[in-house]
């Protein structure tokens, strides 16, 4: 709870310096002239994107169960409106607990495989982090958060291969650890540690893990071009290397503790990297709203419609994956 009052204040913290020093009336003409021509192809790149997410989380899964996309594709969307709706992060765990309901997957092995996901997707943005370092003169506060970036994502690498290749020496260390605890937590934690492994499989698979690295590849080149797209719409005489900096500090911005929907975190961040190439704030609070619609409202939208498909209710979501976390054996509630 107080993480989640804290996220909160960060972001009535964001919200007040993004709308500080915002000209209304400059607010309103920016909106006004905004060309709708180029807002179409950037609504079908934020489409394209969950589309692709959820082709790469088939493949990730694929080592451990093979599901269809009709069954995927809904829980996927779910799953990202979680991110969006849910603070701290907690979203992350939708996914997981949805497939390991529906499609009879261990629960510790699907958050696995969100950890491969998210270890390829930190892998793209310090691709990115590169080439815009490389292109473009950036102030040092954003090239010291890639160091921070780059230490996390070795962090997470190392952690998953050492699950991965060393297994029984991991199990061997925290199993005199686990002894200490009652029989009860001592079993599930362990069941939960070898089931979690399991979900790292996609690793065995020299031409899976290329592939999915390919379509965590093109998940944040669309959402880059989309980016690009929303900028001519504002008609900022700015380069495709300019949309991809306006992304990487808006991922920097919303990995910060935050509000439901990075409200307030994704303005100030879009208006931070719009000042590095003279957008007036005005314009950059305008595309930072135009942004904030298309980019994020979307993937809610997209989880609304297909909560049907899940067929359960957000309310029962959140109150049962706390309990289900603590618990690696299959669960018993099946589509």
């Amino acid at each position: 709870m107080k993480k989640i009052v804290f996220g909160l204040l960060v972001s009535a913290l964001f919200i007040y310096l993004s709308l500080r020093g915002v000209e209304y009336e400059d607010f309103i003409k920016s909106l006004s002239g905004v060309k709708y021509f180029y807002l179409f192809p950037a609504v079908f790149l934020f489409l394209l994107t969950s589309v692709i997410r959820s082709l790469r989380w088939e493949v990730v899964l694929s080592p451990i169960k093979k599901i269809e996309q009709k069954s995927l594709f809904p829980i996927t969307c779910v799953g990202y409106m979680a991110v969006v709706l849910i603070p701290m992060r907690i979203g992350e765990f939708v996914r997981p607990y949805l497939i390991s309901i529906k499609k009879n997957v261990s629960l510790s092995s699907a958050i696995a495989t969100i950890l491969i996901e998210r270890l390829l997707d930190v892998l793209i943005i310090l691709f990115m982090f590169f080439v815009v370092i490389v292109s473009s003169d950036l102030p040092s506060w954003i090239v010291k958060s890639a160091y921070s970036i780059f230490v996390s994502f070795f962090l997470l690498l190392f952690m998953i291969l050492l699950f991965y290749f060393k297994t029984d020496l991991v199990l061997s260390i925290i199993k005199p650890l686990l002894k200490k605890l009652p029989p009860k937590f001592h079993e599930k934690i362990e069941n939960f540690l070898i089931a979690f492994i399991d979900g790292f499989k996609i690793i065995g698979s020299p031409v899976r893990l290329l592939y999915i690295t390919f379509l965590s590849s093109l998940v944040w080149f669309f959402a880059g071009l989309a980016l690009y797209f929303i900028m001519l719409s504002f008609n900022f005489e700015l380069s495709l290397t300019a949309a991809f900096v306006v992304l990487i500090i808006t991922i920097i911005g919303v990995s910060l503790p935050t509000a439901p929907g990075f409200l307030g975190n994704l303005q100030y961040a879009c208006i931070l990297a719009l000042a590095l190439f003279d957008i007036s704030k005005s314009d950059a609070f305008a595309f930072s709203m135009v942004y904030f619609i298309l980019g994020i409202m979307m993937n809610v939208l997209l989880g609304f419609l297909c909560m049907g498909f899940v067929n359960i209710s957000f309310k029962d979501i959140y109150g049962d994956i706390r309990g289900r976390l603590g618990n690696s054996s299959v669960p018993s509630r099946k589509s």
